[in-house]
């Protein structure tokens, strides 16, 4: 299945480049990928997949690159590359491919973007599940050093678990049963204090909460699975009472709200917290002010907005100082210092663009949008995180109506650069960001729900 990548207005991409593999499988192969790409980019100007240069004629080359030739006239340029086509242009490091870019094979796509160099490799569709995949959760399950993947495989009614092979690729490592239906969302973390990464389940389906403990050698055994209040559509883990051990913050629907459940033994939902009048889709901790609390940022799709509620000493939430902020069918809210003034920031996500508010008085966000950046349409879901260890958070977003995955790469702190779109032609549900080939750098893992695959773009930093 090829993958397109398109990038809004001119300047943005330095380079691109397609190398047609037969297989991705070496742990280096990746990394000799960007090293072969930093290399043909060093041209002036850099070259494109079928030969051409970037200041090209203003026609497509044979790997479907189009400009529009690179005049003074300042219009935005649409940069399409079809890695499904074959040209002579692209990058061979020689580790991955046949010693041809017209060799056949799976297509891996690289580009690079700012005078510094992030670098952004798409690997070939990774096929996985047998019919419907709504969630995925990363974290390394078997304590070899490389991350593995947890995916919900709905209509199968189980978890794979995946074993990362270093290189953004992985191998069956096992399954479990779901316990419960309809999986909307999972958490992979030390949940009980033990040392070994654990895995909680938000599941829609049967209106319960599904923790499962991990071994360290890629086993889950099952804890509990305890009933909530309302229909679970997200789930995230944190230390709300400040005694070391993890407890679980859901997001219901039904009577919209959050609902912690306490570890270690998290058989007994606490409290439901009402919030706003739509389901809550996602929820994060983070701190909001200077205190060791967490707080909860929670959105809701059918409430246009995105909610900071804080946390409470005990382990509850204080609601009434919650602040809610509209975003028209919210996905996502990050709590941050983005412009390094020592108060938290908001970045909210909603169904088209990025919003940026800034703090306040302690413990505050202001109301006001002081950045909007267009993204995709139809966002789905989004991920917060720094791609290129700038101290920066980056947002990844995907697309169930356009089936991007989307990169919006932070500029300054508090504006981002127009968003980078990864095309895979179906649509996208899910997205987690993790290290998966231990450079140092986050990497994404999106899920395809209905063409059962996990699209994988490795980011580094690359000097040039």
């Amino acid at each position: 299945m090829p993958v397109v990548v398109q990038a809004l207005r001119r300047g943005l991409v330095d380079c691109v480049a397609v190398v047609r593999t037969t297989k991705v499988t070496a742990r280096r192969s990746t990394l000799a990928v960007v090293a072969g790409l930093a290399t043909a980019c060093a041209a002036d100007p850099p070259q494109l997949p079928g030969g051409s240069s970037a200041a090209g004629s203003g026609t497509s080359t044979t790997a479907a690159v189009a400009t529009d030739g690179g005049g003074s006239d300042g219009a935005d340029t649409t940069t399409t590359v079809a890695p499904g086509s074959t040209g002579t242009g692209g990058v061979d490091t020689g580790d991955t491919d046949t010693g041809s870019d017209s060799s056949t094979g799976e297509p891996v796509v690289v580009v690079c973007e700012g005078a510094d160099g992030l670098c952004h490799t798409a690997l070939p569709p990774w096929p996985v599940g047998s019919a419907r995949i709504e969630a995925i959760g990363l974290g390394d399950l078997d304590e070899d050093g490389l991350t593995d993947a947890v995916v919900a495989d709905d209509l199968a009614n189980v978890l794979l678990l995946l074993e990362g092979q270093g290189d953004g690729t992985f191998a069956a490592l096992g399954s479990v049963p779901t316990q419960g239906g309809n999986i909307d969302d999972i958490v992979v973390a030390d949940l009980d204090g033990d040392g070994h990464v654990d895995v909680a389940t938000a599941n829609a389906g049967s209106s319960t909460v599904t923790v499962l403990l991990g071994a360290g050698d890629g086993t889950l055994s099952l804890l509990v699975m305890q009933d909530v209040p309302g229909s679970p559509r997200s789930i995230t883990a944190g230390d709300l009472d400040e005694n070391a051990i993890a407890d679980v913050v859901v997001g219901v629907a039904g009577t919209p709200g959050i609902s912690p459940l306490h570890g270690p033994s998290y058989d007994r939902a606490g409290a439901n917290y009402p919030i706003g009048a739509g389901a809550i889709d996602t929820v994060a901790t983070g701190h909001l002010g200077p205190d060791l609390v967490l707080d909860v940022v929670a959105a809701s799709r059918a409430g246009d907005a995105v909610f900071v509620v804080p946390g409470a000493a005990a382990g509850g939430f204080t609601v009434p100082s919650a602040q809610a902020f509209p975003a028209g069918q919210a996905v996502g809210g990050h709590l941050a210092d983005l412009d390094a003034d020592g108060s938290v920031d908001l970045l909210t996500v909603s169904a088209d663009a990025v919003q940026v508010r800034l703090g306040a008085e302690p413990g505050t966000i202001a109301p006001a949008v002081v950045g909007n950046y267009p993204a995709t349409v139809g966002i789905r879901e989004a991920a917060f995180g720094d791609l290129n260890a700038d101290g920066r958070p980056e947002v990844i977003v995907v697309s169930n109506q356009t089936d991007d995955l989307g990169v919006l790469v932070n500029a300054d702190g508090t504006s981002f650069a127009p968003m980078l779109r990864f095309d895979y032609a179906e649509n996208l549900w899910d997205v987690e960001l993790a290290d998966l080939n231990a450079d140092g750098a986050l990497d994404a893992v999106a899920a395809a729900r209905n063409a059962n695959f996990l699209a994988v773009l490795l980011s580094a930093a690359t000097s040039r």
